[in-house]
């Protein structure tokens, strides 16, 4: 909030400016002001530099700051008494770069002081000072957050006592009579309305206050809060009250017809003071070191963090704002620090001015004017940013997702510096819009690069977590930022950014394709989605899944019969199948047999049989028998007058011999036919023996 004696100072430097000086703008927070202006006023070789200072507010001033430096509305340095809002800029890796989102401009911050909020009321004991003397009565002495978060807020009780506010602690004397007063706070207050009062919301001490004092989230209007705000006076109230100027005629507005219970809002510091010091029920905030300067007229509040009870009731301690409380850090809940963000562009002409302030001498300056320096740790710091004359390494802070779509995992993968340097269009990339810009994806956020504005690389490789979609063989069904799964065995997904595996086999519409050659891989038709995929389909009956990637056909040999199955399996001893992608084996047929995994059948050899189909094996024939071919399926008995023990056939016996049986095994089974007896034979009844002498007639 910038005071008209802070704006004329302001704008008289902008005509300073003569050939050969070193011009610096600087706009922005009114608190931070005084310090811009001490150090501008003070520095060495002054005459030098032509240093124009505006206020405007902490909005205002990352505004200018992040303008295209071309505009003329850009500023090298935006001073901020609150830090940046995700929506203004993103912060960088090293904690202490901000790159803005509308400009790509990317700047430095540097803390150049702390200051504390200071809430106050007139000082005017007696009829003209009803809230001073509510604030030093001894049954009150101060307020809680949450007497000031009820004063402030647009809330109703209930929305209160939602978030957890106990007003029964808050609002002990309270009349019911649905106004706000200072007599509901305590018997020992005067019953007069309650009148906020503060600065608008370009100031950074309004955001501060408000986040502060009110639900933060709430204040900030992220999703799944509910809104809240101040309670804003009716805007022609407002503008009838910013057109006065004297102190007869504020005083006679504000009590005869200004509304009761809501906020009004001003740019200038200057402003407040008169509205607050014509205002017996009034309340207001200004910056510490504004209150500084008007202790005489002005009572401060002691403050007790409490966000959910009165001050009888609060255990914390109620603290008053001092320079010493402010150091020490007693007084934490309305402190505060205070930057100045340089365009890291402009540090060349900036860094005398900065070096300046951050010496001795310029650090007794920030204390003259109100506010607490920086700590010899910070200040060291502050010191080491000044001279690297901006990060040029500073890289995108990658953050993990919350969660990660059905179908996609957390990935982590290398991520390069875009900005500044020259960025190289990729495939993929071209903004279809604007043939002459690429489509960078930033965290999630689209940024428009022009090709006419080469950006250089820093070649910094660091990771970049995001989601990605499942990779052939995995899926995910859950929306949770972890991996995708392998596909079970048996099942596969055969490409990523499929919602659903489909079965192998089977073509568009459910119809059967033509069966692939052995070994092949088999066409489908999956359908494609931006999610990855959620399940992994089974391969139909004959087709097994490779890697999970992909089914193909079981091979000649192989069948599988359920699309659960993992594998092919091979056809089982007795069975076959001479074709890729059987879902079934064929028995063989009697007099053939065929080993496991086969993909013929084989004829029994001689002297073998399989009398029954699925033969595993053939049969061995056993001494004295025989089969006359191969394939076949029983053994006949060696004929009379043969014998079979280890031949391939049944052997004739020597003529004129014969068997007395059908099956005869060995030689010695033969014997002279009828009418003839064995002569000349050995003696014994070897095999030897039997088969030796000669058939002679009886006679």
């Amino acid at each position: 909030m910038a005071t008209l004696a802070h704006f004329w100072v302001a704008v008289a430097a902008v005509f300073q400016a003569v050939s050969g000086q070193i011009e610096i703008k600087v706009a922005g927070s009114s608190t931070v002001f005084p310090v811009a202006n001490a150090w501008a006023n003070s520095m060495d070789n002054a005459s030098s530099f032509a240093i124009t200072i505006e206020g405007g507010g902490s909005s205002s001033g990352a505004r200018r700051v992040c303008k295209h430096r071309g505009d003329p509305d850009h500023v090298d340095v935006g001073d901020m008494s609150r830090n940046w809002k995700e929506s203004e800029a993103l912060l960088l890796d090293d904690g202490y770069t901000w790159e803005c989102r509308s400009s790509l401009v990317r700047v430095t911050q540097i803390q150049v002081g702390t200051d504390g909020l200071a809430v106050v009321v007139a000082k005017n004991p007696g009829e003209n000072g009803r809230a001073h003397d509510c604030l030093t009565s001894p049954e009150v002495g101060g307020l809680t957050l949450a007497m000031l978060h009820w004063m402030f807020t647009n809330w109703t009780s209930e929305q209160l006592q939602d978030y957890g506010l106990d007003l029964a602690s808050v609002l002990p004397n309270d009349d019911g009579d649905g106004v706000k007063e200072w007599s509901d706070l305590s018997w020992a207050c005067p019953e007069v309305p309650i009148n906020t009062y503060g600065p608008g919301s370009d100031s950074g001490t309004y955001d501060f206050f408000a986040e502060a004092t009110l639900c933060k989230d709430c204040f900030a209007g992220n999703e799944g809060y509910e809104a809240e705000a101040f309670a804003y006076c009716p805007s022609d109230k407002h503008h009838d009250l910013e057109q006065l100027t004297t102190e007869g005629d504020i005083a006679a507005y504000i009590q005869s017809q200004r509304p009761v219970n809501c906020y009004m809002h001003s740019e200038s510091d200057y402003q407040l003071y008169q509205w607050l010091s014509a205002d017996t029920g009034g309340i207001a905030y200004f910056g510490y070191a504004y209150y500084a300067t008007f202790t005489g007229q002005l009572t401060v509040a002691r403050i007790a963090s409490d966000a959910y009870k009165g001050v009888k009731d609060t255990a914390d301690a109620k603290v008053e704002p001092s320079t010493y409380t402010i150091t020490d850090g007693s007084y934490s809940v309305y402190k505060r620090r205070l930057y100045m963000n340089v365009d890291n562009k402009a540090w060349d002409r900036v860094h005398p001015y900065l070096s300046y302030g951050f010496s001795a001498e310029g650090q007794s300056l920030v204390a003259s004017v109100g506010y607490v320096g920086v700590n010899a740790a910070l200040l060291a710091k502050m010191k080491i940013r000044i001279e690297e004359r901006g990060n040029e390494e500073a890289d995108y802070v990658s953050v993990a997702p919350s969660n990660c779509a059905i179908g996609t995992e957390l990935s982590a993968v290398p991520y390069v510096n875009q900005l500044p340097g020259t960025h190289e269009m990729e495939p993929g990339h071209m903004d279809p819009n604007n043939v002459s810009s690429c489509l960078v994806r930033v965290l999630g956020t689209e940024t428009h690069i022009h090709q006419r504005h080469p950006l250089p690389r820093f070649g910094n490789n660091k990771i970049n977590y995001t989601c990605a979609r499942c990779q052939p063989g995995t899926f995910k069904f859950l929306d949770t930022p972890t991996a995708c799964t392998r596909c079970e065995a048996g099942r596969f997904s055969d490409q990523d950014g499929r919602e659903g595996g489909v079965g192998v086999g089977r073509g568009e519409r459910g119809k059967k394709v033509q069966k692939g050659a052995k070994g092949s891989q088999h066409p489908t038709s999956p359908k494609l989605t931006e999610v990855g995929q959620s399940t992994c389909g089974l391969c139909d009956v004959g087709y097994e899944a490779v890697n999970g990637t992909s089914c193909r056909a079981c091979e000649p040999g192989f069948y599988k019969s359920e699309a659960a199955a993992a594998t092919c399996s091979p056809c089982t001893a007795g069975k076959f199948n001479n074709q890729s992608a059987q879902a079934s084996c064929s028995f063989c047929g009697p007099g053939f047999f065929a080993p496991g995994g086969s993909t013929q059948c084989f004829a029994c050899p001689l002297n073998e049989i399989a009398p029954v189909p699925g033969s595993a094996a053939c049969s061995y024939c056993g001494e004295g028998f025989t089969t006359v071919q191969v394939g076949s399926t029983a053994c006949s008995r060696c004929r009379a007058g043969s014998y079979r023990s280890v031949e391939p056939q049944c052997v004739r016996c020597p003529e004129p011999k014969t068997t007395a049986f059908q099956g005869a095994v060995l030689v010695g089974d033969c014997v002279c036919p009828a009418g003839q007896y064995l002569r000349d034979g050995l003696a014994g009844d070897s095999v030897e023996a039997m088969a030796s002498g000669n058939c002679t007639e009886c006679g």
